[in-house]
């Protein structure tokens, strides 16, 4: 007769003895066999094996975890640039229309300045020199040519606004 699984037979000696959970032992043939046994040893060739793969899990866990850290981060710093642009546009653009209405001249020596959250930067001014043109064989003279304000900040980024448009 076979033995059951997840016992190990030897020959004279009752298999249960040294098997955790057995419940009851039958004799076959003049040897015990351990009924309903659940065999919680491992062979030796199998030890550290579960330490082992719940290692490889937790560094697989770790690797995710980086992962999702690196993308969130990423992110934020898009989010938070956006931010600093879509500030600086608008300041750029209220100083246009503060100029459009006479409150301030761009075109003057005085240096206006922009204030973003981590640094404050002056605003050029571009196109205050007055030009002439000709429309159909009339001369015209001391036009105001379209202002153009930028800004560039500590770490190369330019905000532009003003001119005209091509298309």
């Amino acid at each position: 007769m076979k033995p059951l699984p997840f016992t190990k037979y030897t020959p004279h000696k009752p298999i249960c003895a040294p098997i955790v959970g057995c419940v009851a032992t039958a004799p076959s043939h003049s040897k015990s066999v351990c009924v309903g046994a659940i065999n919680l040893s491992r062979p030796a060739d199998q030890r550290g094996d579960m330490l082992i793969e719940a290692l490889i899990g937790l560094v697989l866990m770790a690797i995710v975890a980086v992962g999702v850290t690196t993308i969130t981060s990423k992110v934020e710093k898009g989010k938070r640039e956006m931010s600093v642009q879509d500030l600086a546009i608008s300041q750029l653009q209220e100083l246009l229309v503060k100029n459009g209405t006479g409150a301030i001249n761009l075109c003057d020596s005085t240096d206006e300045t922009i204030t973003l959250p981590d640094e404050t930067i002056t605003v050029v001014a571009t196109g205050c020199a007055r030009v002439a043109a000709t429309v159909n064989g009339v001369a015209l003279t001391d036009l105001k040519q379209p202002i153009v304000l930028s800004a560039t900040t500590s770490n190369g980024a330019t905000y532009t606004v003003g001119g005209v448009s091509s298309q």
